[in-house]
């Protein structure tokens, strides 16, 4: 039983990250991308990491603005 479980979790895992290349090897934008959840989500990173709240909404503004004109968000936090 336990092997039938391994050899479906490398399957997924396989699918995924050939999915992940393809879409790196592509330079192609994750098509379900929502800026507000990626806002959100960036708030609560840098809340995390402890940001001051006037230099967590200067980052939350640049990354919102960013986001929205690149191809990857990632982009965004290093632009900050």
């Amino acid at each position: 039983m336990p092997e039938k479980v391994g050899r479906r979790l490398v399957a997924v895992a396989r699918k995924l990250s050939v999915f992940i290349y393809h879409m790196l090897k592509r330079r192609e934008r994750y098509n379900y991308f929502n800026p507000a959840t990626y806002v959100r989500k960036f708030k609560r990173f840098h809340r995390l990491a402890g940001a001051t709240p006037n230099r967590l909404r200067m980052a939350t503004a640049k990354s919102a603005v960013v986001s929205s004109s690149i191809p990857f968000p990632e982009k965004a936090i290093q632009s900050c």
